[in-house]
């Protein structure tokens, strides 16, 4: 059986495949459906805590199947490669000054740039 690399992905970011059980990861905020009609009612939305705030059992709940040394070796890599990461700023072709600095007025989703033809 051969594994896709999203489901390797999801193996080595989730920490709860080192052994240890982990909670807090994330929490329910309600949203309002139109911030200028508050009676439109709202929804809930997830949202991730900061991994400071994750909390992590003492003491192994289930056999690993990545080893912590691993796990956070990899999680240094990707946090390497994330975009707000002071090397990620520098690589991109066509720097936008605005990156990273824009979001939904309604939902909070982080807006991504797209360069047009002209």
């Amino acid at each position: 059986m051969a594994w896709s690399k999203s489901a390797v992905r999801a193996i080595l970011s989730n920490p709860r495949y080192t052994g240890y059980q982990v909670w807090n990861k994330q929490r329910r905020d309600e949203v309002l459906l139109d911030i200028d009609d508050v009676a439109a009612g709202h929804i809930s939305k997830m949202r991730w805590n900061p991994k400071d705030q994750w909390i992590t059992s003492a003491e192994p709940t289930h056999p690993p199947l990545v080893s912590r040394e691993t796990f956070d070796r990899v999680q240094a890599r990707i946090d390497a490669r994330s975009p707000t990461s002071p090397r990620a700023a520098t690589t991109s072709q066509r720097p936008y000054a605005l990156r990273g600095l824009l979001s939904c007025g309604l939902c909070q989703r982080r807006l991504q740039g797209q360069w047009g033809q002209r």
